[in-house]
């Protein structure tokens, strides 16, 4: 069968941008030390406020936001975020905006 080959590739299933988000704001909180960062890359539209609407996490603060246009309507935030305190057992189901 196909699924055997040593060149198969699974197919993969649909991950909104907002639950990756969500997933690397709770893997980072849990993973790193308190002080540890995390920098990432957001796209957004060229609306996008930065810091005012950047994902949040409560053991995660941010503390820069940059963009980078791409186009006229486009662009990408590098977001950085530090940890600011241990990861507890609520965080997990504290909502990330």
């Amino acid at each position: 069968p196909d699924d055997c080959r040593a060149d198969h590739v699974p197919a993969t299933k649909p991950y909104p941008v907002a639950d990756v988000l969500a997933d690397l704001l709770e893997i980072s909180a849990r993973a790193l030390r308190v002080g540890g960062r995390l920098a990432y890359l957001l796209p957004a539209t060229n609306g996008f406020r930065g810091i005012d609407e950047a994902p949040r996490h409560p053991a995660l603060e941010c503390v820069a936001a940059a963009p980078q246009p791409i186009s006229a309507k486009y662009a990408r935030w590098l977001v950085v975020m530090r940890k600011v305190r241990p990861w507890a057992a609520a965080d997990a189901t504290a909502e990330t905006r």
